[in-house]
């Protein structure tokens, strides 16, 4: 006998990705019923990301409720073929990639729970900065030249008027050797703050950049993961112009160097005595993280004797079977028992099942289950 079921799925999309550090984050959550049965007791949890700050929820059904950076939401039923949708705003205040995990769950029964689950990892640009308010908090400007103050080192002044142009925008970050004059040195450092790389394994650092070379003058873009005792070089520019007269756009990826630590980015603008000069612009950061890969359940069934004769026993045989290429673990089958019919027993292949307090369903803690691996309840 076929038994009816609602089959959920649970979907994420979320806008912008890849995320950008403080500014707001959407991603819509999307719970689709394929049937043939209508959904009860619909409920959605949500662990929301823990580098950012939560600003709302909003369901197209039902309400929301977020405590302790977790999002329960009450979405009632669901109609076969319906589907309901929960969008939520944060805020990224970290510099790590965001991971969002979030399931649903109904009273009525569904027999592929694989798809009820997602565990959405968002890309994260945690640090945008176009300079628009000068050398930004927590940026260090190091003058190890003649020290002659802001014409001569970092600086967002631009002293002598330079026609920098797209993608460049005024104001940008420049060490100007040409406009220092003939008596000056530059050993010029801007060195950022320390970014957070510990929860991404893999990071890129981009910016917009004219360097506009006419000796032995040096641009370095280096790498510290120990708080600048120690750099490690990831580009150089050095006897040719790049990004003149068109500013060009640089991304490099230092995941080699700051996956999975706190680091810091330097740009060292040296060996420079009266030549040209080098600007700077859109700094960002990109933080990716690889999703975790979860196990796929399904659940089947099948009964004897079928067709059933009032009085006798009924025998059916519940399936948990792991489809994924990963390894499941605290595996539990619930089972709602049929009504109308009086329990007899139950027997797991691996771990034990229990009778509820209400005596209307099975719980089942199944333990382990590796890929391709099944346990079966006999009830």
């Amino acid at each position: 006998t076929a038994v009816d079921t609602a089959d959920l799925t649970l979907g994420i999309q979320a806008a912008p990705d890849p995320a950008r550090y403080n500014q707001p984050l959407t991603y819509t959550l999307t719970i689709t019923n394929a049937g043939p049965l209508s959904a009860s007791g619909l409920t959605l949890t949500d662990t929301l990301p823990g580098a950012a700050v939560f600003g709302s929820a909003a369901a197209s059904q039902g309400s929301c409720v977020q405590a302790g950076g977790a999002l329960t939401c009450t979405l009632g039923s669901l109609s076969s073929g319906a589907a309901a949708t929960v969008s939520v705003v944060v805020t990224p205040t970290g510099s790590s990639a965001l991971t969002s995990t979030a399931g649903v769950s109904a009273s009525t029964f569904d027999p592929n729970l694989s798809d009820n689950h997602r565990q959405s990892v968002l890309s994260l640009a945690p640090y945008l900065d176009a300079f628009d308010n000068g050398i930004p908090p927590g940026w260090t400007v190091i003058d190890g030249g003649d020290g002659r103050g802001s014409t001569a080192t970092w600086t967002a002044r631009n002293p002598c008027q330079r026609a920098i142009t797209s993608p460049a925008s005024a104001p940008w970050l420049m060490v100007d050797s040409d406009c220092a004059g003939i008596g000056d040195t530059q050993d010029e450092q801007l060195i950022s703050p320390v970014f957070d790389g510990t929860a991404c394994t893999s990071i890129q650092v981009g910016f917009s950049n004219q360097f506009r070379a006419h000796g032995l003058e040096i641009g370095d873009v280096d790498v510290s993961v120990d708080g600048g005792l120690t750099w490690v070089n990831a580009l150089r520019l050095q006897g040719f112009s790049e990004g003149y007269p068109t500013p060009a756009t640089r991304t490099l990826d230092i995941s080699a160097l700051a996956a999975g630590k706190s680091f810091q980015v330097r740009f060292y603008y040296r060996n420079a005595h009266f030549d040209w000069w080098w600007a700077i612009d859109d700094f960002n950061l990109t933080c990716s993280k690889t999703a975790p890969q979860l196990p796929a359940l399904t659940v089947s069934q099948h009964d004897s004797a079928d067709p059933l004769t009032l009085g006798n026993a009924l025998t059916y045989q519940v399936t948990v079977t792991n489809t994924g290429a990963y390894s499941a673990t605290d595996v539990v089958l619930s089972d709602t028992l049929p009504l109308s019919a009086t329990f007899g027993a139950a027997t797991a292949s691996q771990g034990s099942c229990t009778l509820t307090s209400d005596s209307a369903s099975l719980r089942c803690p199944l333990g382990s289950l590796p890929p391709g691996g099944s346990a079966q309840v006999s009830v």
